[in-house]
Protein backbone atom coordinates (compact mmCIF):
# COMPACT_ATOMS: atom_id res chain seq x y z
CA UNK A 1 0.00 0.00 0.00
CA UNK A 2 1.30 3.79 -1.15
CA UNK A 3 1.22 6.62 1.28
CA UNK A 4 1.23 10.09 0.95
CA UNK A 5 2.25 11.45 4.24
CA UNK A 6 3.11 14.67 5.83
CA UNK A 7 6.69 14.62 6.95
CA UNK A 8 7.66 14.64 10.72
CA UNK A 9 11.00 15.08 12.58
CA UNK A 10 11.70 11.39 12.39
CA UNK A 11 11.82 11.66 8.35
CA UNK A 12 14.79 14.32 8.86
CA UNK A 13 17.37 11.81 8.34
CA UNK A 14 15.55 9.88 5.17
CA UNK A 15 15.35 13.20 3.85
CA UNK A 16 18.97 14.56 3.76
CA UNK A 17 19.95 10.96 2.82
CA UNK A 18 17.46 11.37 -0.03
CA UNK A 19 18.58 14.89 -1.19
CA UNK A 20 22.56 13.65 -1.30
CA UNK A 21 21.76 10.62 -3.44
CA UNK A 22 23.91 11.43 -6.67
CA UNK A 23 21.18 10.87 -9.21
CA UNK A 24 18.75 12.97 -6.92
CA UNK A 25 21.47 16.03 -7.11
CA UNK A 26 22.44 15.50 -10.64
CA UNK A 27 18.77 17.25 -11.61
CA UNK A 28 18.31 19.33 -8.66
CA UNK A 29 18.79 23.23 -8.72
CA UNK A 30 21.54 23.29 -6.25
CA UNK A 31 23.36 20.11 -7.08
CA UNK A 32 26.05 20.58 -4.02
CA UNK A 33 25.75 18.20 -1.24
CA UNK A 34 24.19 19.28 1.62
CA UNK A 35 25.76 18.72 5.37
CA UNK A 36 23.82 17.21 7.86
CA UNK A 37 23.62 20.99 9.65
CA UNK A 38 22.26 22.82 6.32
CA UNK A 39 19.63 20.09 6.73
CA UNK A 40 18.50 20.21 9.91
CA UNK A 41 18.67 24.25 9.76
CA UNK A 42 16.29 23.94 6.57
CA UNK A 43 14.05 20.78 7.68
CA UNK A 44 13.09 21.77 11.39
CA UNK A 45 10.91 24.86 10.16
CA UNK A 46 9.95 22.56 7.40
CA UNK A 47 8.54 19.65 9.27
CA UNK A 48 7.36 21.95 12.14
CA UNK A 49 5.14 24.30 10.01
CA UNK A 50 6.33 27.23 10.36
CA UNK A 51 7.46 27.94 6.39
CA UNK A 52 5.51 28.09 3.45
CA UNK A 53 6.62 24.43 2.22
CA UNK A 54 4.50 21.28 2.33
CA UNK A 55 6.72 18.83 2.40
CA UNK A 56 5.27 15.16 2.35
CA UNK A 57 6.82 11.65 2.45
CA UNK A 58 6.35 9.16 0.17
CA UNK A 59 5.77 5.58 1.30
CA UNK A 60 5.16 2.07 0.40
CA UNK A 61 4.55 -0.98 2.45
CA UNK A 62 5.44 1.16 5.10
CA UNK A 63 8.89 2.16 3.92
CA UNK A 64 9.75 5.93 2.87
CA UNK A 65 10.71 5.63 -0.39
CA UNK A 66 10.72 9.62 -1.84
CA UNK A 67 9.39 12.81 -0.95
CA UNK A 68 6.95 15.57 -2.62
CA UNK A 69 7.31 19.60 -1.58
CA UNK A 70 4.93 22.21 -2.76
CA UNK A 71 6.17 25.64 -2.22
CA UNK A 72 3.55 28.06 -1.75
CA UNK A 73 4.13 30.89 -3.57
CA UNK A 74 0.89 33.28 -3.08
CA UNK A 75 -1.77 34.18 -5.86
CA UNK A 76 -2.68 30.43 -5.43
CA UNK A 77 0.44 29.06 -7.01
CA UNK A 78 2.53 26.64 -5.54
CA UNK A 79 5.74 24.54 -6.97
CA UNK A 80 6.31 21.08 -6.58
CA UNK A 81 9.60 19.59 -6.47
CA UNK A 82 9.63 15.54 -5.79
CA UNK A 83 12.40 12.64 -5.99
CA UNK A 84 12.28 8.94 -5.32
CA UNK A 85 14.93 6.58 -4.51
CA UNK A 86 16.15 4.73 -7.01
CA UNK A 87 14.99 1.07 -6.14
CA UNK A 88 11.35 2.25 -5.82
CA UNK A 89 11.63 4.47 -9.81
CA UNK A 90 9.66 2.14 -12.17
CA UNK A 91 6.71 1.44 -9.95
CA UNK A 92 4.03 4.45 -10.71
CA UNK A 93 4.76 5.63 -7.13
CA UNK A 94 6.05 9.01 -8.51
CA UNK A 95 2.63 8.99 -9.97
CA UNK A 96 0.48 8.36 -7.42
CA UNK A 97 2.29 10.86 -5.02
CA UNK A 98 2.30 13.99 -7.44
CA UNK A 99 -1.84 13.18 -8.00
CA UNK A 100 -2.60 13.02 -4.33
CA UNK A 101 -0.29 15.89 -3.53
CA UNK A 102 -2.67 17.69 -6.40
CA UNK A 103 -5.53 16.98 -4.60
CA UNK A 104 -3.86 17.85 -1.11
CA UNK A 105 -3.30 21.60 -2.88
CA UNK A 106 -6.53 22.04 -4.45
CA UNK A 107 -8.26 21.90 -1.26
CA UNK A 108 -6.08 24.18 -0.04
CA UNK A 109 -7.11 26.81 -2.70
CA UNK A 110 -4.14 26.18 -5.10
CA UNK A 111 -5.26 27.32 -8.36
CA UNK A 112 -2.59 26.69 -10.11
CA UNK A 113 1.04 24.25 -9.68
CA UNK A 114 4.39 24.92 -11.41
CA UNK A 115 7.19 22.52 -11.92
CA UNK A 116 10.58 23.05 -12.97
CA UNK A 117 12.66 20.30 -14.36
CA UNK A 118 16.16 19.41 -15.77
CA UNK A 119 15.83 19.21 -19.65
CA UNK A 120 17.91 15.81 -18.98
CA UNK A 121 15.32 14.36 -16.78
CA UNK A 122 12.75 13.04 -19.37
CA UNK A 123 11.14 10.54 -16.84
CA UNK A 124 9.95 13.20 -14.94
CA UNK A 125 9.18 15.83 -18.17
CA UNK A 126 7.07 12.56 -19.01
CA UNK A 127 5.19 11.87 -15.60
CA UNK A 128 4.63 15.82 -15.44
CA UNK A 129 2.88 15.84 -18.71
CA UNK A 130 1.35 12.98 -18.03
CA UNK A 131 -0.75 14.61 -15.24
CA UNK A 132 -1.58 17.84 -17.63
CA UNK A 133 1.30 19.63 -17.00
CA UNK A 134 2.50 21.92 -19.89
CA UNK A 135 5.58 23.31 -20.75
CA UNK A 136 6.03 27.15 -21.05
CA UNK A 137 8.09 28.33 -23.96
CA UNK A 138 10.54 29.82 -22.02
CA UNK A 139 13.94 28.26 -20.63
CA UNK A 140 16.37 29.14 -18.05
CA UNK A 141 19.60 27.47 -18.35
CA UNK A 142 19.09 23.43 -18.38
CA UNK A 143 15.97 24.10 -17.05
CA UNK A 144 12.41 24.05 -18.33
CA UNK A 145 9.09 25.30 -16.37
CA UNK A 146 5.92 23.43 -16.21
CA UNK A 147 2.45 24.43 -15.09
CA UNK A 148 -1.04 23.24 -14.59
CA UNK A 149 -4.26 24.63 -13.44
CA UNK A 150 -5.92 23.07 -11.29
CA UNK A 151 -9.72 22.78 -12.01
Amino acid sequence: MDILRPATLSDIPFLWYLRNRPYVREVSRNSAPISWEEHVEWALPVVLGLTEKRLFVVETSGIPAGQLRFDMLGGGKAEVSAAILQEFQGRGLAKKALKEGMRKMKRQKVSEILATIHRDNTASQGLFEKLGFQKNARQKGPWLEYAVLMR
